[in-house]
């Protein structure tokens, strides 16, 4: 008991610290695999993923296999969490993207694993006491490591917004939302020394949130301490308990608000994102909203849900946004990859689980009754911040909701049950969760990995080994991983396994590679065929668009690039173009269109017309994208794949342009003179 209680331990400690990324697409790896999956790299997240499900799911199955007598969570918790996971494992077999939900699963199935090993084994005295000790620690570690984070570079960018080896600072948001309610409470209820601990560990937590500076996560916090409050004021008698806990969220909240001003009074600007209401912020705000109306749309379009892990194939498909990873909205994306039944299911689960949770609060102790306080208001906090961010896509707060879950169903009245389970519902439990969450924890952490070195070996020029290592990331997905594929057929020039790619992952991207290999190899008409069918799939694919301008150009079929060069013009006109997902990165490709429609334009004031919007445009891309670029080439980092090279092309294009420009409107000189000093005052060396 007591081992299995160190293994759940150490998961919670590695979740919070190193379970902030998220597997997006295969990029070079030269990380070793097991110090990646420790310290929560970027290149392996399935790695670190694999390491907590040993960590939960084999002290489960030993403590199933040796125990007659089972600490369970009651049967309507235990219903709705096994009908959530049975539904994720078929739509996953059913989705065309059968691969992204089988290497999603396991994360399922950790969360369903942390949720029942906590039940098992932690009691309902001092173990979940202590467990809720750890969560708040590992949390308070990762406040500093942000803080440390934000001292280091606060005197030139005091705006900054800390990561602290998170994917980003809402993911980061949301795990230190869940710790916080927590570490209130148990500082409420602990002796001196351990409160003064936990107290210190709050503050910590709390000033790290402020500078994540994330309007949703201290909106979600509110709604966190208040459900708290009001569970502490529903248990009665601990009236009192609530001055020390508010005056703790109150000075962490006043620390956090003079850190993050004084630094930006000293730098001389504003105090940064969470006082302002600038364009960016309201590019965020607007990026969102086209986001849910885009995931609502795909869930009810296909009510049974598109497949598990899904939504970034699917995401552009309603038209509102380019495709993306996360719709910023845990509950819709629930409901667009496992249908509305699985929108249903997990609404239940949390139902129920407040049910069991609060009931009998007059019968505890005071110190389980705050402890139960903060789990509730944990939960409510990232529940809330589920309508704005999909927080639940996150490992670290996926483990730290299921496990503060656990712990509350613990120290409840009558949350869990001492049953003694038959012999043949352990084995179809450890068939169910154990055996596949580990087996497809161990075929998603190999196929990653050597997608890493399969993309590492490609840029380096190995051919022979990136399609080595690509064979054995398609064997690994069970068949089923186009981007495996894809990669092989980078390496090798089969065009055959580039099609083969395109049918496993039917994405614009894949449908690009394939024209591309086609085009190479002389096969104009495969290569034209592959942009059609991805735009199919995303009809204002702004980089399939130019392709395809180019293909037809080159193809000598001038009418129809000129119609496709128009209708990407016109995407201008949607929201799909105006509000971006990163409001510095600029696309350019509508600004080609332009100049290109002008080369083929008789009338000058029409081509006058359209070389001054795409000169507008490119200036807004080196105005603000410029920059960006520049601060990541310090890195030797792109900005999402845009490069000081491709800004200077972007500046040579806008160069040509202007001389065109020049000589249709040759009455707006002073604008154009004005275009070609800023031209000239371009700084491309890199920069902070």
């Amino acid at each position: 008991m007591k081992l299995a209680q160190a293994c759940l331990f150490c998961a919670t400690v590695l979740a919070v610290l190193a379970g902030g990324q998220l597997s997006l697409d295969a990029s070079p790896g030269t990380t070793p695999w097991i110090q990646a999956a420790l310290t929560g790299s970027s290149e392996t997240p399935f790695g670190t993923r694999l390491v907590l499900l040993c960590l939960v799911l084999v002290p489960l199955t030993v403590v199933m296999l040796r125990r007659q007598v089972q600490s369970v969570p009651r049967l309507p918790v235990l219903a709705f969490g096994a009908g959530l996971l049975t539904l994720a494992i078929f739509s996953s077999l059913w989705s065309s993207y059968t691969w992204a939900g089988l290497s999603t699963w396991p994360s399922l199935a950790l969360g369903g694993g942390v949720f029942l090993l906590s039940v098992a084994v932690l009691g309902r005295k001092q173990g979940p006491v202590l467990a809720l000790d750890v969560l708040v620690a590992s949390a308070a570690v990762l406040a500093a490591r942000g803080i440390m984070e934000y001292a280091a570079v606060r005197g030139s960018e005091p705006g900054y917004r800390i990561f602290a080896g998170w994917n980003n600072p809402n993911g980061l948001a949301s795990m230190l939302v869940l710790a916080f309610p927590v570490g209130l409470a148990r500082c409420a209820s602990a002796e001196r020394v351990r409160a003064l601990g936990l107290g210190s560990a709050t503050v910590l937590i709390g000033i790290a949130l402020v500078l994540t500076q994330s309007k949703g996560g201290l909106a979600a916090l509110g709604v966190g301490v208040v459900a708290c409050v009001v569970t502490v004021l529903a248990s009665k008698g601990l009236g009192k308990r609530l001055v020390p806990m508010l005056g703790l969220a109150a000075v962490a909240a006043v620390l956090g608000w003079a850190v993050l001003t004084n630094a930006s009074r000293q730098a001389g600007s504003g105090p940064g994102r969470l006082a302002s209401a600038d364009s960016t912020s309201q590019q965020s705000s607007g990026y969102r909203i086209q986001l849910w109306k885009g995931t609502l749309q795909l869930a009810t379009e296909k009510p049974s849900g598109w497949g598990l892990g899904s939504y970034r194939f699917v995401s552009a498909r309603p038209g509102f946004t380019p495709m993306t990873y996360s719709s910023h909205q845990t509950w819709l994306q629930t409901a667009a990859e496992t249908g509305l039944l699985g929108l249903g299911l997990l609404v239940g689960l949390f139902a129920t689980w407040l049910r069991l949770a609060v009931g009998g609060l007059r019968f505890l102790t005071c110190e389980r009754k705050l402890g139960l306080a903060g789990c509730v208001g944990a939960v409510a906090a990232v529940s809330a911040h589920g309508f704005i961010e999909t927080n639940l896509g996150f490992l670290g707060v996926l483990f730290g909701t299921t496990y503060v879950m656990g712990c509350a169903l613990c120290l409840s009245n009558d949350g869990t049950s001492p049953e003694s389970m038959p012999g043949s519902a352990r084995n179809v439990l450890l068939a169910g969760l154990v055996a596949s969450g580990l087996f497809l924890g161990i075929l998603a952490a190999r196929n990653e990995a050597e997608k890493a070195h399969a993309a590492q070996l490609l840029m380096q020029g190995d051919r022979q080994g990136s399609v080595a290592a690509a064979k054995s990331a398609f064997s690994a997905s069970l068949g089923n991983d186009g981007e495996a594929l894809a990669l092989q057929a980078r390496a090798n020039g089969k065009l055959s396994l580039m099609e083969w790619a395109a049918a496993l992952t039917p994405v614009p991207r894949t449908y690009r590679m394939l024209s591309d290999l086609a085009e190479a190899q002389g096969d104009d008409l495969t290569a034209l065929n592959a942009l059609e069918r991805g735009l199919r799939l995303d009809p204002n694919n702004l980089p399939t668009l130019w392709r395809l301008i180019e293909l037809y150009e080159k193809t000598g079929n001038r009418e129809k690039a000129q119609r496709t060069a128009q209708r990407l013009v016109h995407v201008e006109e949607v929201p799909y173009f105006q509000v971006r997902a990163i409001p510095e990165l600029v696309p350019t490709e509508t600004y080609r269109a332009r100049i290109y429609l002008a080369s083929s334009e008789s009338d000058p004031a029409k081509r006058a017309e359209l070389l001054r919007g795409a000169l507008t445009g490119l200036r807004a891309y080196l105005t603000e994208t410029l920059p960006m670029v520049r601060r990541f080439a310090t890195a030797d980092m792109t900005f999402v794949g845009e490069s000081l090279a491709s800004a200077r092309e972007v500046r040579d294009l806008a160069q040509a342009a202007l001389a065109a420009y020049r000589t249709d409107a040759p009455r707006d000189a002073a604008w154009s003179d004005e275009y070609a000093a800023f031209l000239g005052a371009l700084d491309f060396s890199p920069s902070r």
